[in-house]
C-alpha cells in the first residue's frame, strides 16, 4: 500500500518489513497513518456526522417554530387592524 516503495528494487528484508508494516501498523487507506490514529479519525468523523445530523434537525425545528410564531404574529396584527390590514389574497381564502 505504500505508494512508490514497491516499485523500487529493495532488498528482500526491506520489502518484508514494509509488507508487515502495511499489514499490521499502517492505515488501510494507504495514508501512512498508524492504525490507532486512523481508527481515531474514523471515530471522530462518525461523531461529527452524527452531530451534524442533530444540528440540522434542530435547525429545521427552529425554522418551523419561527415560521409558526411569525404566522401567529401576522394573524394577531390582522385582528388588530381589521380587514383593511389583510391582503386581498387572504380575504378571498377566508370567505
Amino acid at each position: 500500500m505504500v505508494k512508490g516503495l514497491h516499485g523500487k528494487n529493495l532488498p528482500a528484508d526491506a520489502s518484508q518489513v514494509i509488507d508487515q508494516l502495511e499489514r499490521h501498523c499502517l492505515a488501510p487507506d494507504g495514508s501512512l497513518a498508524s492504525k490507532p490514529l486512523y481508527n481515531d479519525l474514523q471515530l471522530a468523523r462518525e461523531e461529527m456526522s452524527k452531530e451534524r445530523q442533530r444540528y440540522l434537525k434542530a435547525m429545521a425545528i427552529y425554522c418551523e417554530a419561527t415560521a409558526m410564531v411569525e404566522e401567529y404574529q401576522q394573524a394577531v396584527l390582522w385582528l388588530i387592524l381589521g380587514e383593511s390590514g389583510i391582503p386581498s389574497v387572504y380575504i378571498r381564502n377566508l370567505y
